[in-house]
């Protein structure tokens, strides 16, 4: 399986999918054009809440947009009942 694209190829392609310029997504998400090619570029990491807002603005996940590994369904580990605290 290929590689995913870079996260700035996904967030350019993203916006582009929509047909928004950089100032539309700017204005949509109350920041500056400078922040979103700042982002789009690798120079710039967004804050959790931007991030967000970039991934509903695109129809995507964080992950999707951001992370170069997705981690697989399901593969949260989940405590079985011995990993439990026990009542004294």
């Amino acid at each position: 399986m290929p590689d995913p694209p870079p996260p700035r190829a996904r967030l350019l392609e993203a916006r582009n999918l929509l047909g928004l310029t950089q100032a539309q997504a700017a204005v949509r998400l109350g920041v500056s054009r400078q922040t979103i090619n700042s982002i789009e570029r690798g120079k710039f990491e967004p804050t959790l809440k931007l991030a967000h807002g970039l991934a509903q603005l695109y129809g995507a996940t964080i992950e999707e947009l951001f992370f170069d590994e997705l981690p697989a369904r399901g593969a949260r580990r989940r405590r079985s009942g011995s990993d439990r605290a026990q009542p004294p």
